[in-house]
């Protein structure tokens, strides 16, 4: 068994089953405005963030709506979505406050904007993390090193103590460029044959399969 001294999650599709939530946005805009988009391209919008997916989206479709008019309106309807509704995953909450309890260091790396976090995360739990990388952290989201380096840098751990959990491609690659350990949850986006390409130390269908990696 590894020593891990810090664990770095990913927020979407790993720690919040947001993704139902972020489709549902995007079918709503797609009515507002009359669209038809296939849904292989819509799932790859959902794969980015929205300050980003945007502008394509715009180009794609040759609207008129201003970039940030489409991804107000997104976050909106985001937000009324999630109100009422707990998205964590079943075990997420537990393990977060358990390893807090264990004294790791624990990080949060998303591609998402800080406003989307705090539409998912409410402040007491977001206090459970150490750290947070934000899509306003960095200059390169994932798949690049970036935001993992920035994380090990502010958490003061090198990467050999460190390992990240995310349900993408783009999280694990990330970890890899960064030599840090990581390993894939199927609970996203990435399958388990896209997940096990990026040589995670395993792929698991829940979270609740990390304890015996990290005790």
């Amino acid at each position: 068994m590894m020593k891990f001294r810090a664990i770095l999650f990913d927020m979407d599709g790993t720690l919040v089953n947001s993704y139902p939530c972020h489709l549902k946005a995007y079918r709503i805009l797609n009515k507002q405005l009359g669209l038809k988009i296939p849904k292989k391209r819509l799932k790859y919008y959902v794969s980015k963030p929205s300050e980003i997916s945007f502008h394509e989206f715009r180009k794609d479709f040759k609207l008129k709506q201003p970039a940030e008019w489409l991804v107000n309106k997104k976050r909106a309807i985001v937000k009324k979505c999630s109100i009422g509704m707990n998205l964590f995953f079943p075990e997420t909450e537990k393990l977060v406050k358990e390893l807090k309890k264990k004294h790791f260091k624990l990080g949060l790396i998303t591609s998402s904007g800080i406003k989307t976090v705090k539409i998912f995360f409410p402040n007491s739990f977001r206090k459970n993390f150490d750290a947070v990388i934000a899509l306003e952290d960095v200059g390169h989201i994932k798949p690049s090193a970036e935001p993992v380096l920035k994380m090990l840098k502010k958490l003061k751990i090198k990467p050999s103590e460190a390992l990240l959990v995310g349900d993408a491609v783009s999280d694990l690659r990330a970890a890899r460029k960064a030599k840090v350990k990581s390993i894939g949850v199927t609970t996203g986006l990435g399958t388990r044959k896209e997940l096990l390409k990026e040589k995670p130390i395993a792929v698991v269908n829940s979270l609740k399969e990390i304890r015996k990696f990290i005790n």
